[in-house]
């Protein structure tokens, strides 16, 4: 497929994710994140890839965040939004990539700000903007991810997660450079990929492939680590690897779509008719079992 025919579709998704957040369908809005993605396979554009990513956080930002704010800091922080999807609205196949790093990143900052309100906003500047504190945070996680990387060999840790956890609590805390913004959006999609492949590699008696995961997994890590440590950030490069790991998820949920395990059960509605007989069942059970 054309990479023309890819920036229509994006042109379109923009659109409707766009409205989406105006109407504040945050849920349907991370779909449409995913649909992005998915669609840069078509053309292969790996630009489209990394925007459909942006959205998917941005839209996940905002469920977190409605709920925990009062309406007014809300109204603000969809502003900073309505801003940063114009940008995204802007942008084509032949985007500078290190500005949409950097706009990214700036749209993150700026909502962080509110993340804090929940608590209180004090606190936010007791911890002051001490970006140098999350930078060292995230050389020892990486270290850490890397020492003990067979953890991932058991079917259910989460250690990649924990990872993610504690980076973005202390970012949150001390602020992020764009770095940080960086290695967290790989490690998120790292994490998004390892859920396929550990479901994809497990053996038939329940057992993770070993083999699979030093070979396919373990390069990934070091990747991200030694992104991590340069001196300079080369965006081209950890673009690619972002791409690599968001194709490798997007295709995987072609092979499975929803993981049997994420899959949310509806609850079982009941009939009046069936509810008065279960709670008529349940009151003659608890009165033999208070008769002395």
């Amino acid at each position: 497929m054309s990479q023309d025919i890819s920036a229509e579709m994006y042109a379109k998704n923009i659109e409707v994710a766009t409205l989406s957040f105006k109407t504040e369908e945050f849920q349907f809005m991370n779909i449409l994140g995913n649909r992005i993605m998915s669609d840069s396979l078509f053309g292969n554009v790996k630009d489209f890839a990394l925007f459909g990513f942006f959205v998917k956080q941005m839209a996940l930002n905002y469920l977190n965040l409605k709920p925990r704010i009062s309406e007014s800091d809300f109204l603000d922080a969809k502003l900073v939004g309505e801003k940063y999807l114009e940008t995204l609205s802007s942008v084509s196949k032949y985007a500078d990539i290190s500005k949409s790093w950097a706009d990214y990143h700036e749209f993150n900052i700026q909502i962080m700000q509110y993340s804090a309100s929940d608590i209180n906003k004090n606190i936010k500047e007791i911890y002051g903007d001490n970006s140098n504190i999350t930078e060292n945070v995230r050389h020892w996680l990486m270290d850490f991810l890397v020492h003990d990387r067979e953890i991932l060999f058991e079917r259910n840790n989460n250690f990649i997660k924990g990872i993610i956890n504690e980076f973005q609590r202390v970012g949150l805390a001390y602020g992020y450079q764009v770095r940080d913004t960086i290695i967290f959006a790989c490690l998120v999609a790292l994490d998004r990929y390892y859920e396929y492949f550990i479901f994809k590699h497990t053996t038939e008696n329940g057992l993770v492939d070993e083999e699979i995961v030093k070979t396919t997994l373990f390069p990934y890590l070091d990747e991200i680590k030694e992104f991590s440590s340069s001196s300079e950030v080369d965006y081209k490069e950890v673009t690619d690897l972002l791409w690599q790991l968001i194709k490798s998820w997007r295709e995987c949920f072609i092979y499975y779509t929803e993981l049997p395990y994420k899959t949310i059960q509806k609850p079982i509605e009941l009939s009046k008719e069936s509810k008065e007989k279960l709670s008529e069942a349940v009151s003659k059970a608890l009165q033999k079992e208070i008769k002395p």
